[in-house]
C-alpha cells in the first residue's frame, strides 16, 4: 500500500448502514488496475502501485487522493472515473465521493520505489520471463540471410 495508508479506521455511512473502514476503501481501490500496467499485461492495483496516497472517511463521504506516475498521464480521468465506479459499487450510490489528484504526495513525486514489494516481485519475474522469451527468439533467428546491400555482401 502507498505511504500512510496502513492505518485502521471505521466511520459510519449513515443511520442503519454499515461502517466504512479505511482498509476496506483501500482494498476496493486496489481492485482498480493501473491502466499502463494493464496494457502491458501485468495489471497492478492502484494501491499496490502507490498511486493511491490518501483516504479519508467520514460519515457519508469518502475522499481519495491520487498521485499519478507522470504529471501528463493520459489515463488520469479514466483512473478517477474507475475509482468512483468501484467505490459506488462497493459502498452504494448515496456515498459522497471526492477524488483528487495530488501534484505530489508527501513532498515526493511518484517513483517505482513506492510500488509494493509483492508487486515488485511479480514485475521482476515477468521481466525475467520476457527476457528469456526474447533470448529464445534471438537465438532461433540464426545468422541473417539478407544480403548486406542491394548487390549482396561486399567483398
Amino acid at each position: 500500500m502507498g505511504p500512510g495508508l496502513d492505518q485502521p479506521g471505521a466511520h459510519s455511512t449513515g443511520e442503519g448502514s454499515r461502517p466504512i473502514g479505511i482498509r476496506e476503501v483501500v482494498e476496493a481501490i486496489d481492485e482498480v488496475p493501473d491502466p499502463c500496467s494493464q496494457s502491458m499485461g501485468r495489471p497492478i492495483g492502484l494501491a499496490e502501485m502507490a498511486i493511491l496516497r490518501k483516504v479519508e472517511v467520514s460519515h457519508e463521504s469518502i475522499s481519495v487522493g491520487l498521485c499519478l506516475t507522470e504529471p501528463t498521464c493520459l489515463y488520469a480521468f479514466q483512473i478517477a472515473e474507475s475509482v468512483q465506479d468501484r467505490l459506488r459499487s462497493v459502498f452504494g450510490e448515496d456515498v459522497e465521493l471526492r477524488v483528487e489528484f495530488l501534484p505530489e504526495a508527501d513532498g515526493m513525486w511518484w517513483t517505482e520505489d513506492y510500488v509494493s514489494p509483492a508487486a515488485r516481485v511479480r514485475l521482476a519475474e515477468a521481466r525475467r520471463l520476457d527476457r528469456r522469451s526474447l533470448s529464445r527468439i534471438r537465438s532461433n533467428q540464426g545468422p541473417s540471410t539478407e544480403p548486406d546491400g542491394p548487390d549482396g555482401p561486399s567483398t
